[in-house]
């Protein structure tokens, strides 16, 4: 629920200024995915693009059929897509980023802080030409 009023909280602040929103979203645990999939499955139709992670596991062991892949197969929306290596992935999805494009990093585990940390560096990049 909280994923789907963020966003729609965004495309409401947004649509009208041709802004694309862009979602990276890492799920967090494996029992929290479980538990929550059917609303993950339909929170974010909000966005115009989504980018699925693997699950952040948080100490916990993976689960048979429960992966980010499988996430990213299952949800609702038809421009989903999957990061197979977080790094490499954010890396190369950054690239793709323009200025006016709202970008939501969500998750509970490593996206927060990987997302800042890359933001910094191509913000740092960017000023420094």
């Amino acid at each position: 629920v909280e994923i789907q009023e963020t966003l729609r909280a965004l495309r409401e602040g947004f649509c009208d200024s041709g802004r694309r929103i862009r979602v990276i979203f890492q799920p967090h645990r494996y029992s929290r995915t479980e538990q929550s999939y059917s609303e993950f499955c339909g929170c974010f139709h909000d966005c115009d693009e989504l980018w699925v992670t693997d699950i952040y596991p948080a100490g916990e062991a993976p689960r048979a059929g429960l992966s980010g892949k499988q996430l990213a197969d299952d949800v609702r929306h038809e421009n989903t897509h999957f990061l197979t290596d977080l790094n490499e992935g954010l890396e190369e999805l950054f690239s793709t980023f323009s200025d006016q494009d709202v970008v939501l990093f969500l998750g509970a585990g490593s996206i927060g802080i990987r997302g800042a940390h890359l933001v910094s560096e191509k913000s740092a990049e960017r000023n420094a030409a």
